[in-house]
């Protein structure tokens, strides 16, 4: 009887670790590792290592709904990427970090949206590092910003 009783129990503690309640948990999960953007396009700007860039990117969306966005340095696509929703419970978002590695002086950064948002700032890259950060938000225009620190997200 105590056996059946400790499989009962093993068995309701197990399967309530792949209950919905564990999949809500990864769908407000921060981590970009567990909800990852998807590559849309190709860039024509690479990608480099953290330690070798210049610009570092960082991208969120607070929409329900996923969304497509585009992100270009002097015209040429840097980022095209679909990012998934996140659920309206959910405190804080995933933010996507890219970095770059971009030639000295002014670029012009232009970030799209599927959904017809477009925003366009310059950006000076100069001896130092600089961020530009792109956030999606529902009820509120798209925002892109350029950064002489580094953003402090959470």
């Amino acid at each position: 009887m105590k056996r059946m009783l400790a499989a009962a129990v093993t068995t309701f503690l197990l399967t309530g670790c792949s209950s919905p309640t564990s999949e809500s948990a990864n769908a407000c999960s921060v981590d970009p590792a567990k909800r990852s953007a998807e590559v849309v396009t190709q860039p024509e700007v690479a990608e480099v290592s953290e330690s070798a860039s210049n610009v570092d990117l960082h991208v969120t969306s607070t929409l329900e709904e996923r969304v497509r966005l585009t992100v270009r340095f002097g015209g040429r696509l840097a980022l095209d990427i679909e990012m998934p929703g996140t659920a309206s419970e959910c405190s804080h978002q995933p933010v996507y970090q890219y970095a770059y590695r971009l030639p000295l002086g002014q670029a012009t950064v232009t970030a799209t949206t599927d959904q017809g948002q477009h925003e366009t700032t310059t950006l000076t890259v100069d001896g130092g590092k600089g961020w530009v950060v792109v956030q999606v938000q529902d009820g509120f225009p798209l925002q892109l910003e350029t950064w002489e620190s580094q953003p402090q997200w959470g």
